[in-house]
């Protein structure tokens, strides 16, 4: 048990990036050290006793249908001078705060009836051009009213009159000097430098491959989702298509393999798994520096938020329910007729992961973990005798789906890199994961503090019975064993990307943020009279709570 603990947090303040960046480090010690006794413990509010504003900004910005980001960029944006900073210095109370808050985020905004004139009158466009501080040349204006479009352009002011809206958008790009803007994906970002690409060679590729001509270079953008393995969106020649890659670096034996992930993704996408098309893998890594696969962009949602906010209480249990739909697909691909008889080795599954997982733990390992080690001698001790075979995803979760945008309908599954042949109940066991983390754990959607019966999520329990339902087979005996072998894993990839944090690949990361990371992973001191045979997936949750993520970069 934890005999003494103390956390403590450091305010960096970027010189680049004006927003404030929290820097855990936590450190723990039992009775026996000379560290004076603790008197007080001072708890910041905002993120440790309350939720972090950020996240109403975004539960808010994604119900209004707004940019993600929108609130804290303006924020940032206005510093030490704006709304939000003299709020929270006391100069503004609350009433004050959104009047002058509102007024920050229409700025731009001019609207005829406060002017108390009106387009085509030039005035209008000399306050609009006031207010931006800019020269009319400097300016695009689109307006679908011919006389409109003529006072701008006497103006000097670039324009555009609007009758076909895809038409606006393409001379709209033009002005812009060929920015793609048809070509923005929510939850993108400029491509890291360390993560950049040849872009001659991927061109070169796109053209052979996929026989796409075109004279302008490819639009390629960063997923921020699944950046185990770095993930682009890629435009060109029309087509929107995703290219994912093995990261940059020294790897772990076996780790990161987009071979395997291109060859399950085709071959389980012929039958009946909702996949993406395949387009083409290239194993060559003097083209972009690493091997790769190209696939069809799907256009859909997928859920990152635990309580899948903006959904009644009726889709999200529909939502679940084809999550449970979709596994059960994947776990019933005859696994000879889809040629992948060579994917994995037939029965010994668990053991082998066991061992896999510790030696890729091992390999990783940068601090003794006294409850990892103990992990890695009782779960070998009791793994079940009853597996099942049969294709297995191995990071089978809510938010590695892609949703129809309108329907609770998967139409995609990603994210293959573990992949193989086993035991399917380790897939259940990993997408129900979420049930026994609190929100305080960000690696997964976690759903531990939230009221499901209010919110209209299933719980475990019922999860579970509609997957043996579904797929045919008796109640689980064994489950806390495959949720605590999930909890295990789920630490030594978590120390995987910690060790490769440390690495000079990512580097620049650091340099362009200004920002030094510290992470301490600690350890609970385990009471000397704890059983092994009473440890179970709940005793290791704390020590895998500890281990928060390495390094957490804003773009």
């Amino acid at each position: 048990m934890l005999k003494s603990f103390t956390a403590l947090s450091r305010l960096q303040q970027s010189n680049r990036v004006l927003s404030k960046r929290v820097i855990p480090s936590l450190f723990y010690c039992t009775q026996k050290t000379s560290m004076p006794v603790t008197k007080a413990v001072i708890f910041d509010l905002g993120g440790v006793i309350v939720p972090q504003p950020m996240i109403a900004f975004r539960e808010f910005e994604k119900s209004k249908g707004l940019p993600a980001g929108l609130i804290g960029r303006m924020i940032v944006r206005n510093g030490d001078e704006g709304a939000w900073s003299k709020l929270e210095t006391g100069e503004l109370a609350f009433p004050q705060f959104m009047e002058a808050f509102n007024k920050e985020c229409s700025k731009e905004i001019i609207e005829s009836c406060l002017l108390g004139i009106r387009k085509p009158d030039p005035r209008i466009f000399h306050a609009c051009l006031k207010e931006l501080d800019l020269q009319p040349e400097e300016t695009v204006f689109l307006d679908d009213l011919g006389v409109n479009v003529k006072s701008a352009r006497q103006l000097g002011i670039r324009t555009i009159k609007v009758t076909d809206p895809d038409q606006a958008v393409r001379d709209l790009e033009k002005e812009l000097g060929g920015l793609c803007m048809r070509c923005h994906k929510e939850d993108t970002i400029t491509v890291p430098k360390h993560l950049e690409i040849n872009m001659d060679k991927l061109k070169s590729y796109l053209n052979w491959a996929l026989k796409l001509h075109s004279k302008d270079p490819p639009v390629i953008r960063c997923f921020r989702h699944g950046q185990s393995n770095p993930t682009y969106y890629v435009f060109y020649g029309g087509k929107h298509l995703v290219l994912r890659k093995k990261p940059p670096g020294k790897l772990l034996p076996s780790a990161h393999a987009v071979e395997r992930e291109f060859k399950v993704m085709k071959a389980v996408g012929q039958h009946g798994v909702p996949i993406p098309k395949m387009y083409g893998l290239c194993e060559d890594s003097s083209l972009i520096g690493t091997p790769f696969y190209i696939m069809e962009y799907v256009d859909g949602k997928i859920f990152k938020d635990r309580a899948l906010a903006g959904l009644t209480r009726q889709q999200r249990r529909e939502v679940y329910s084809e999550m449970i739909s979709t596994l059960v697909k994947i776990h019933s691909v005859n696994i000879s007729a889809a040629g992948l008889d060579d994917y994995g080795k037939k029965g010994g599954y668990l053991q082998r992961n066991m061992t896999r997982w510790t030696r890729q733990y091992e390999a990783s390992k940068t601090h003794e973990i006294e409850a990892m080690d103990k992990l890695i001698k009782w779960l070998p001790e009791h793994l079940p005798q009853d597996e099942r075979v049969t294709v297995v995803h191995g990071d089978f979760r809510v938010d590695n789906m892609i949703y129809h945008p309108t329907k609770p309908v998967a139409i995609g599954v990603i994210d293959w890199e573990l992949s193989t042949i086993g035991d399917p109940l380790t897939d259940l066991a990993t997408c129900c994961l979420g049930y026994y983390t609190p929100s305080a754990l960000d690696v997964i959607p976690a759903l531990g503090d939230l009221d499901l019966k209010e919110l209209g999520i299933p719980t475990v329990e019922e999860v579970v019975a509609e997957y043996c339902q579904k797929i045919g087979i008796a109640p689980i005996q064994n489950w806390d064993w495959y949720v605590a072998f999930g909890l295990f894993r789920m630490a030594a990839i978590i120390q995987g990307v910690y060790k490769r944090s440390l690495q000079d690949p990512l580097k620049p990361y650091k340099d362009e943020l200004d920002d030094i990371l510290l992470i301490e992973l600690g350890i609970f001191d385990s009471s000397a009279d704890a059983g092994l045979e009473k440890l179970d997936h709940r005793y290791f949750y704390g020590n895998l709570l500890l281990m928060d993520f390495a390094l957490q970069y804003e773009f």
